[in-house]
């Protein structure tokens, strides 16, 4: 839960000297050579379920676009951070794994999140910024009016919200089962992040799923090896596939057709008889009173089983 205001940041514990340093622990030097090519990327911590694997998440981002990681951590009237040490831990294991130069800053009241997260995106020229979130975000919960009030305040960033259930990733050796579903139109963002999340990583362990679902009514009979309800259709390649900013993706994706009888009960099943890590989605800013989906992406959301992904493209 978010604290109402914050308060003046500085920046602390800086990862610029290839060493990275906890309380009772050695230094450790970092292995690998880190190019920063890209603009920073921010990361806002919010006390989240699962928040390890936002941070995996974001840290294997960061490596893949040549991203030098921000990471804000929310303290309250009593001067104590919203990161607990295990968040840390997975942090500097991260850092540490992929050469990734990670600075932690610190926001304290009185000043308010959103005015904060703008200042800290200025004067460090980012241009994503990572928002950890609670899931009943994604599908109007009570959470919902207290995150979007600060969200849409953040103007001209793109914008990256995560929401985890309670398994983890493995921090050195994160897998990527990755589902992209399509209910109305195709949406580039998706494709775009899945491709920075996946760019260096072996065939074998990437799994990309872009699939077109399709609702049935309950009178149609459909029978596969999932369950009664449903039907899984090995598709042609989806013509976006073919559009050069995803080309380079296509290797690596399996297009499918899913037919359900329950839309969101069938997504949920396919998600835990294929193992999905994560689902990635666009958001869209006409919804922001219901989580930025529409109501069948919310209905999914809300029995998925895995890391839910939204991206939002930078609005004014």
């Amino acid at each position: 839960f978010l604290p109402a205001s914050v308060a003046t940041f500085h920046i602390i514990n800086t990862f610029i000297t290839g060493e990275i340093e906890l309380p009772g622990e050695k230094k450790v030097s970092l292995i690998h050579q880190f190019i920063e090519r890209n603009n920073p990327i921010i990361l806002s911590l919010t006390s989240q379920i699962g928040e390890e694997n936002t941070a995996v998440i974001s840290m294997n981002l960061a490596r893949n676009t040549g991203s030098r990681l921000f990471v804000l951590r929310i303290l309250n009237e009593q001067l104590k951070t919203s990161l607990d040490y295990n968040i840390e831990r997975t942090l500097r294991d991260a850092a540490e794994e992929s050469g990734v130069p990670c600075d932690y800053i610190d926001v304290r009241a009185p000043q308010t999140i959103d005015s904060s997260v703008t200042e800290i995106a200025e004067k460090t020229q980012a241009e994503t910024i990572i928002i950890s979130v609670p899931r009943d975000v994604f599908y109007g919960g009570h959470h919902t009016a207290q995150f979007i009030k600060w969200i849409e305040k953040i103007p001209n960033k793109k914008l990256i919200l995560i929401s985890n259930p309670t398994k983890l990733i493995e921090p050195h050796h994160p897998p990527f089962r990755v589902l992209i579903p399509v209910l109305h139109e195709f949406h580039e963002g998706p494709f775009h992040l899945t491709k920075e999340l996946t760019a260096h990583t072996p065939i074998p362990d990437v799994d990309i799923i872009a699939a077109k679902v399709v609702e049935f009514p309950s009178s149609v009979e459909l029978y596969s090896r999932f369950y009664p309800e449903s039907m899984v259709v090995k598709s042609e390649e989806f013509s976006i596939l073919r559009r050069p900013a995803i080309k380079a993706l296509r290797r690596h994706i399996t297009p499918l057709t899913l037919f359900f009888q329950d839309m969101s009960k069938g997504i949920a099943h396919f998600i835990e008889e294929r193992r999905i890590d994560m689902i990635i989605m666009e958001g869209d800013w006409s919804e922001k009173n219901h989580g930025f989906l529409k109501k069948a992406e919310r209905k999914i959301v809300k029995r998925a089983q895995c890391s839910i992904i939204v991206t939002l493209t930078p609005h004014i």
